[in-house]
């Protein structure tokens, strides 16, 4: 190594103990800039236990909330390559389903779905007769 950090890819968005201890990094141009920036950017505030980075933003996991907080307060508004980034405390996911249902004889129609189901959410379809 040659003096960059390595870090997990990993920041379990479904571990509630971690949650405290992730932060949110908005507006993020990953055009431009890579994990391991942020990795250096954000290392001065605690240890870094996990980063992943998407297009647009990233996440970063800090070992405990009070380093996460500290990234907060010390990066928010930061300008990189060209843009302020928006960083706050990660938020719990939350997702909310609402749809227009229409059902005929034979067909079954969903629009307007806000949301996503997953594998791990059963949905049961009913044959319907007339």
């Amino acid at each position: 190594m040659t003096g960059k950090i390595q870090t997990s890819n990993v920041t379990n968005k479904n571990d509630p103990r971690s949650l405290n201890s992730r932060v949110f990094i908005g507006n993020l141009n990953t055009a431009i800039v890579k994990k391991t920036d942020i990795e250096v950017i954000f290392a001065k505030y605690g240890k870094i236990v996990g980063c992943s980075v998407h297009k647009g933003y990233a996440f970063v996991q800090y070992m405990n909330e009070r380093n996460a907080r500290a990234a907060v307060a010390g990066e928010n508004a930061r300008i990189i390559a060209g843009q302020p980034l928006e960083i706050n405390m990660s938020q719990p996911d939350t997702i909310d389903y609402a749809a227009t249902v229409q059902v005929s004889k034979f067909h079954i129609s969903i629009s307007r779905l806000i949301g996503a189901w997953t594998a791990q959410e059963p949905c049961v379809m009913t044959r319907f007769m007339s």
